[in-house]
């Protein structure tokens, strides 16, 4: 069975209670589906209840800190709802307002046309990794990646990993690391464009 699964904390650092302002932007076509939003906050609880009716999970204190992955959140939902290892996730920040249903279906129809267990999505860089330092005392600094390449066209090619869309079986749940992704089981969807991730009341805008 397929369960979308909308992660809705109720902090946020860089965006005071964001996604709050962006719960209303779900797509209708999902209540059709059956929807689980774990989250943490009482005022998302109650706008679900006007506004879709989709199972609300009351997400505990310890998976609500700042520094919770959606890996122990989705175990939660998982473990709540007695899920079997065949079940799949599609995973839906609500970060994401520019992503329509049609979108998620295409996703969603890729990840089952390969026969996938894992899936997240990637966009085109808009600067390459080998070109990128990590700052360092007194004005120096290292590379984000060791190597003594000096010309582009030796760099191998790399994407941004994004969670426009995320999808996951169960049973693959366990081998994943904390952005949902394995090297061997993760394969990723073309996005084509850069799409806008809310952070800050600007992305909003």
């Amino acid at each position: 069975m397929i369960y979308y699964i909308i992660p809705a904390r109720k902090n946020s650092k860089g965006f005071r209670f964001k996604n709050r302002y962006l719960f209303e932007d779900l797509p209708k076509e999902l209540t059709d589906h059956k929807v689980i939003i774990t989250s943490d906050d009482d005022v998302i609880r109650d706008m679900n209840d006007k506004l879709y009716g989709f199972d609300f999970l009351r997400r505990p204190d310890h998976l609500a800190l700042d520094d919770t992955s959606v890996k122990p959140v989705l175990e939660h939902v998982v473990h709540e709802y007695n899920l079997n290892d065949d079940d799949t996730l599609v995973v839906l920040y609500l970060t994401y307002p520019e992503r329509t249903y049609n979108d998620i279906q295409s996703i969603l129809s890729f990840y089952q046309a390969n026969n996938a267990s894992s899936l997240l999505c990637r966009e085109p860089l808009l600067q390459h990794p080998y070109l990128c330092f990590e700052s360092k005392s007194k004005h120096k600094a290292k590379r984000i990646v060791n190597h003594n390449l000096y010309r582009r066209q030796d760099y191998p090619e790399c994407f941004f990993g994004s969670h426009f869309v995320a999808i996951v079986n169960v049973g693959t749940l366990p081998e994943l690391d904390l952005n949902l992704h394995n090297e061997d089981r993760t394969i990723f969807y073309d996005l084509q464009s850069h799409k806008i991730d809310v952070d800050h009341k600007t992305d909003l805008k």
